[in-house]
């Protein structure tokens, strides 16, 4: 399901130099299909690689060793063409689009992200990434909504799905599951909760707390 906080954007990847499209990251939605729009073919770099171990270790081995090894702990995904896409758990898996050094023409790719329609399923939707790139009152606002569209379906179990003979815990692992959400949502528009996610800086080896500059176009 795509919400208002489900973001929709084109990047682009400008050819020259060493710099990443797009820094080793996790992504600030469960969801993404990344779509190319550019023809790749006989390019140098910009090629999406996606870490085959879970996030926390990838980052661990990208901070002995300073790269993923091609093969066993990382692998490359090869587009066909300009219209094709990959679908992915991006806030479950480390990935980055290398650095453009040739190519016919700039990347540019597009991308759509999704949330479960299951309420009782993680959301990984992150506050702080939103409210750097829209404006704050409308940040705050779609945020609340998603979250309390998620809270109004648990009680909608609970007022029409739940019986008489279900379990007490059942019902309190319900209620404790929509004061968490609405607490920690209530704390991030309050300010007193920060849930940026970072991303691997290849200079300093190191999990930086800020993206390179918007590719918002």
């Amino acid at each position: 399901m795509a919400f208002p906080m489900n973001y929709g954007q084109v990047n682009v990847g400008h050819i020259g130099g060493d710099r990443p499209v797009d820094a080793w990251h996790i992504d600030s939605l469960d969801f993404v299909m990344v779509m190319i729009l550019s023809d790749m073919s006989g390019a140098d770099g910009g090629e999406l690689q996606v870490a085959l171990k879970d996030a926390q270790t990838a980052k661990r081995q990208l901070s002995t060793n300073g790269e993923l090894a091609s093969g066993e702990e990382m692998m490359t995904v090869a587009y066909p063409g300009a219209g094709y896409a990959i679908f992915m758990q991006g806030a479950k898996i480390l990935h980055r689009v290398t650095a453009v050094k040739s190519a016919k023409e700039p990347r540019i790719s597009m991308v759509n992200s999704y949330m479960r329609t299951n309420v009782f399923g993680a959301d990984n939707t992150k506050f702080s990434m939103f409210e750097e790139i829209d404006p704050k009152h409308v940040a705050a606002v779609e945020f609340a909504r998603q979250k309390s569209w998620r809270v109004k379906g648990m009680m909608d179990y609970i007022i029409n799905h739940a019986s008489y003979g279900e379990d007490r815990t059942d019902v309190l692992n319900v209620l404790n599951g929509a004061i968490e959400e609405l607490t920690s949502t209530r704390e991030l528009l309050a300010g007193r909760k920060n849930d940026a996610v970072g991303y691997f800086d290849e200079k300093t080896k190191s999990e930086a707390m800020r993206m390179t500059e918007p590719k918002l176009v």
